[in-house]
């Protein structure tokens, strides 16, 4: 199952560009030897969050006159039922929902849970934030990055999301567990 459901993603980030997520990704794995899933899921909540808040720098382009990519956040948010009465409060729901989702799957709560010093990190971002910025796959992120908000994306993968918390279970949950 694995197999078709990487051969799908594939086939989407193909027909379209995968963002600044893929790119720190990419440095952040090559360097220290971290499977390109689990990289992209340890920046995934801080780079969700980065991308829907106002831009240091916007350039517009024929495709894209304006920045939408928290109203498009808080969309997703809808779509998948979290709650929020503003779009903060969607976008918000979005990352605490993806932090669960990765809580649940086993995955390590920062870079530094994969046993890498806080001095070997530090000595690295200089390489990691030139190597990401130079990565292509970031063109299309709804965000131009600075290197220096890299950097600052990096530090926060590095110490990671908040506090594990055990997650209620939903009435929907409840109901199909009465029906087992």
């Amino acid at each position: 199952m694995m197999h078709n459901a990487a051969c799908i993603a594939a086939m989407a980030f193909s027909n379209a560009s995968v963002g600044v997520n893929h790119a720190l990704a990419h440095a952040f794995g090559a360097r220290f030897g971290v499977a390109h899933g689990r990289a992209n899921a340890l920046m995934l909540p801080h780079v969700i969050a980065y991308n829907a808040s106002v831009p240091t720098k916007f350039l517009p382009s024929p495709y894209q006159k304006g920045y939408n990519a928290h109203k498009k956040y808080a969309t997703v948010a809808d779509l998948l039922g979290l709650g929020g009465n503003t779009v903060a409060e969607k976008v918000k729901n979005l990352v605490t929902a993806t932090e669960r989702l990765l809580d649940q799957l086993g995955f390590p709560r920062s870079i530094a849970d994969l046993g890498i010093s806080k001095e070997e990190f530090e000595r690295a971002m200089p390489d990691l934030t030139r190597l990401a910025f130079d990565d292509p796959s970031w063109r299309s992120n709804p965000r131009m990055p600075l290197m220096s908000e890299l950097a600052e994306l990096y530090w926060k993968a590095y110490q990671g999301r908040g506090p594990a918390t055990v997650a209620e279970p939903t009435q929907q949950q409840t109901a199909l567990q009465e029906t087992k």
